[in-house]
């Protein structure tokens, strides 16, 4: 858990979708002490805003319980978030997990 002392700046993004890239300091996605347990081997998810935010940490811890991860990013906007989500994901995918996919989908608009 984060220090009680810990203090961040507060961080304004004039646009929607915000962009993680963009802040400092950058949200802490990883907690070191976390010890996985495989709850979600052979298991698939799908994580909708997994490119930044809690969706990355999302996206990551259910990686690394074992998970095949799926997520969906708004392409040309949050291009850079997912791909450096992506790179996190592999970092600690299981070996009998499939590649992580990015899916450019903006679930805002049925038409997507």
């Amino acid at each position: 858990m984060a220090s009680e002392d810990a203090k961040f700046p507060p961080q304004h993004q004039d646009t929607q979708p915000g962009k993680q890239y963009l802040m400092h300091p950058q949200p802490l996605t990883v907690n070191p002490q976390y010890k996985p347990s495989s709850k979600l081997h052979g298991k698939v998810a799908l994580v909708t805003g997994g490119d930044s935010g809690i969706g990355r940490a999302v996206c990551y811890y259910f990686s690394l319980e074992g998970a095949t991860v799926v997520f969906t990013y708004v392409k040309g906007q949050e291009d850079r978030d997912a791909a450096d989500a992506l790179s996190l994901i592999k970092e600690v995918m299981s070996s009998d997990a499939k590649e992580p996919i990015a899916i450019p989908a903006d679930v805002r608009y049925e038409e997507n």
